[in-house]
């Protein structure tokens, strides 16, 4: 899998938005990225976005019994104060032929107050 493009708007540090990583503009064709930061800068957060837009959880998010939920992200990923969240993820995969496929997975929550 090949990661292309991520928006991310309102999770966590991430507010406002959308705030737009570009992985084909910003690393060309290096085959190995690193993600760093100061504490608190959104490292994990763009992992966590990634898992939300591919399966709807993310593995940090657990309840009380250590159990991922696909309700708990809205309610622990959310920016404080603000009434929706959302990322999107452009991606692509090599089929059986070794032909780049293109997919686009997206996730969102909303709140009421």
């Amino acid at each position: 899998m090949k990661l292309h493009r991520i928006e991310i708007e309102n999770l966590n540090s991430f507010y406002g938005g959308p705030h737009v990583i570009d992985f084909d503009r910003d690393l060309k064709d290096a085959p190995l990225f690193l993600i760093m930061g100061s504490t608190g800068a959104g490292k994990t957060t763009i992992l966590d976005a990634i898992c939300l837009t591919l399966f709807g959880t993310t593995p940090r998010i657990r309840d009380e019994d250590g159990h991922s939920s696909v309700s708990l992200p809205a309610k622990r990923m959310m920016t404080e104060g603000t009434w929706h969240c959302r990322a999107s993820l452009e991606f692509s995969l090599l089929d059986e032929q070794g032909v780049r496929q293109f997919y686009r997975a997206s996730w969102r929550s909303e709140r009421t107050y």
